[in-house]
């Protein structure tokens, strides 16, 4: 628990905070010792592994050294299998099959139950895989003799249903395979457990994609070895990709060999990637693998552009998963249960090179697998700070004091978040001296600084001040700042909203980590060149060399390719220069 204050360079203090809190709690004892080694750490991808227990309905947050920073341990009467999917735009976590906050308060079920895979869409709804059955034929095959004897000349089939969700639980749109398959297709594998079971488990989904662009889905259908891709406006299957089989309908990418598969997604470059079980190799071999598609007609053409072959040791029969991070390297992740050193285990590769720079898999204690991995930057997708007003010293509630005449107001917000943001803000008051509104988008660790013009006029009573500021994704963390401000005789000294001189204001953060603010005034229109040096003089970067306006201008430096050090800003201008040490603290 822990509260703040501030405190001036006089060291006056304000009032103490609200007390604030979080909790820590042990880990669940089934969970395994990990084991990490790095062979590259500048060629990591920062940020935290998002893993999960098979079965144990455990989700981790590991940082590169395999430490928990973060964990859900989902009651398993609920959900047997929690796993992330994503972050949404709010900042909650989207899980199989749930969407929840960072303190494990589920805000979204689905109204069906879901046997794998969910994702949020464009719209805001849901989509996800669910199952049914329907009665269908037994094909001719070893086990006939069985059915036959028992007098059993049908049986359900399990197929697969996407539904597409809103966020109140309503049904948007529907696909089910039994409208599209042919029952022709089947493995012969699976059915040879359908007597015993009582029923086929025939498609055995287990991902979906939705790209915007084409407005399609994609689905990878386990049990007959099968991407496919379907029209969302009309439900029509364009293609299906991988084995052949009896109906002639998978006519795209026989070749490719990979079967049982799992994670389907689409890059930036419009290829596919996926996890590639390989069950039906001899000997079986699971692999990551991009394809290329080239879609110039109704058939399009397929082809392996990157691979990467797992050990034998890694063999995965039923589960997996594989990434493309932000900095080109590749996640796998990786199981065989039935061997206690290799039951979870997670690679990051360089897709070039196919050299692992970093992997974790399960100590010896490790009792059950993972079924896929994800690499977030961080847990925190929508933080942000808004830096008031500067305040006057010596008062109970906040205080400003704005001279008479034209005058201004300005704060800063700062996306601290690993997501681009929109904040919305308003000023309202009491006596009409400010009010305005707008809107301003910033990219992740992006500032901006607001100004919002008024009028004062003298009065010896305050005019009372709100800002509020709202972040649209997540609106709940809406914050609002009120203060007492009073009017005083125009005395126009270099404060006022027209700078009367040149002025580089203190950098602030200082010392910082990775972002600082530099704010400075100008008189009337100047040449600008604001440049960062380091301490043997050498020139880091130009953050302005252009013709500005007068006036308040605030300029940000994001130093996270810098080293830890000191800097040195230098604004020139018209004959103006001047120079301030930064410290840039990692």
């Amino acid at each position: 628990i822990w509260r703040i204050r501030s405190i001036n360079q006089a060291s006056e203090t304000g009032s103490w905070s609200e007390p604030a809190y979080f909790v820590t709690e042990p880990l669940p004892s089934d969970v395994p010792d990990m084991i990490v080694t790095i062979n590259d750490t500048a060629a990591y991808q920062p940020g935290l592994t998002m893993a999960n227990l098979t079965r144990k309905a455990i989700m981790m947050a590991l940082d590169m050294y395999g430490n928990t920073v973060f964990f859900i341990a989902q009651n398993p009467t609920v959900t047997r299998n929690v796993h992330l999917a994503e972050i949404l735009p709010n900042g909650n976590f989207l899980t199989t099959p749930y969407e929840m906050t960072l303190d494990n308060q589920i805000v979204w079920a689905p109204p069906e139950g879901i046997h794998h895979g969910i994702i949020a869409m464009p719209n805001g709804n849901f989509m996800a895989l669910s199952r049914t059955e329907v009665m269908g034929p037994i094909p001719d095959g070893p086990w006939t003799a069985d059915f036959d004897s028992a007098g059993i000349d049908s049986i359900p089939w399990k197929g697969d249903v996407l539904y597409e969700w809103d966020h109140d639980g309503n049904e948007i749109w529907t696909w089910s395979v039994f409208d599209h398959f042919n029952m022709l297709d089947y493995d012969s594998t699976a059915f040879a457990l359908a007597f015993a079971a009582g029923s086929f488990d025939w498609t055995h989904s287990n991902a979906l994609y939705y790209d915007p662009v084409e407005s399609a889905v994609y689905i990878s259908v386990r049990q007959l070895s099968r991407i496919t891709k379907i029209d969302y406006a009309t439900g029509a299957v364009v293609w299906n990709m991988g084995e052949a089989m009896p109906s002639g309908d998978v006519q795209v990418g026989n070749d490719l060999g990979f079967s049982w598969q799992h994670a389907i997604e689409m890059l930036d470059n419009r290829n596919l990637i996926l996890y590639d079980n390989g069950n039906t190799n001899s000997p079986p071999v699971s692999r990551g693998i991009e394809i290329a598609l080239t879609e110039t007609d109704s058939i399009p053409t397929a082809e392996l552009v990157w691979e990467y072959v797992l050990p034998d040791s890694l063999y995965t029969r039923s589960q997996g998963d594989c990434d493309r991070l932000a900095n080109g390297n590749s996640l796998i992740t990786a199981a065989n249960p039935t061997n206690p050193i290799y039951n979870g285990h997670i690679i990051e590769v360089n897709t070039v090179t196919n050299d692992i720079i970093w992997q974790l898999r399960f100590g010896a204690n490790g009792t059950r697998s993972m079924y896929a991995s994800e690499r977030i930057p961080g847990l925190y997708a929508k933080a942000y700070s808004v830096i008031q007003p500067d305040l006057a010293t010596g008062f109970t509630t906040p205080t400003i004091f704005r001279e008479e005449g034209n005058s201004y107001l300005k704060f800063y917000i700062f996306n601290e978040g690993f997501m681009p943001e929109t904040y919305t803000y308003s000023i309202i008051d009491s006596y009409g001296w400010f009010s305005g509104s707008g809107e301003v988008t910033l990219a992740a660790e992006d500032s901006a600084s607001i100004i919002i013009t008024g009028n004062v006029d003298y009065d010896i009573y305050p005019d009372i001040v709100q800002i509020t500021v709202t972040p649209a994704g997540a609106p709940a963390r809406e914050v609002q700042y009120q203060y007492d401000v009073y009017s005083t005789p125009n005395t126009a000294t270099e404060d006022n909203f027209l700078p009367a001189s040149y002025k580089f204001d203190a950098a602030y953060p200082n010392p910082f980590n990775p972002i600082t603010n530099l704010q400075y005034a100008t008189p009337a229109v100047s040449h600008i060149r604001l440049t960062i040096y380091d301490i043997s003089g050498r020139e880091v970067a130009v953050l302005v060399n252009e013709e500005q306006p007068a006036g308040i201008h605030n300029i940000t430096w994001n130093a996270s390719q810098s080293a830890s050090g000191i800097y040195f800003a230098r604004l020139q201008a018209d004959g103006f220069t001047a120079k301030q040490k930064i410290i840039l603290l990692k």
